[in-house]
C-alpha cells in the first residue's frame, strides 16, 4: 500500500515525466507531515543517495518511509538502512 501511495504521488509531482523530482516540488508534501525543517533536511539528504537535488521514484518512497517513522517518533537514521536501500545498489 505504501508503494502504491508513493507511486501515485510520484506520479503527479512528475508532470514533465522526466523520472525525478525536485527539492522545491516535495516541499510542501514534507512539510505537512508538521516536523522540524531539520528532519526533513535529513530525509531528504538520505532519500537523495547520490545527493543530485532530485528524488526518482525510489527516493520519494524511502522520503515517504522516513516521514512516516519520525512522526511516529522514530529517530532517523544515520545512514540509509540496507531495507531502504534501492534494489541492485551497492
Amino acid at each position: 500500500e505504501q508503494m502504491e501511495q508513493s507511486s501515485a504521488l510520484f506520479a503527479s509531482l512528475d508532470d514533465d515525466g522526466d523520472g525525478r523530482v525536485s527539492g522545491a516540488e516535495m516541499v510542501p508534501i514534507m512539510t505537512r507531515w508538521g516536523l522540524p525543517q531539520t528532519v526533513n533536511r535529513q530525509v531528504w539528504d538520505l532519500a537523495d543517495g547520490d545527493a543530485d537535488g532530485y528524488l526518482d521514484e525510489h527516493g520519494v518512497c524511502v522520503a515517504l518511509c522516513l516521514l512516516e517513522g519520525a512522526k511516529r517518533g522514530r529517530e532517523l537514521p544515520a545512514s540509509l538502512p540496507a531495507s531502504l536501500a534501492e534494489p541492485g545498489a551497492a
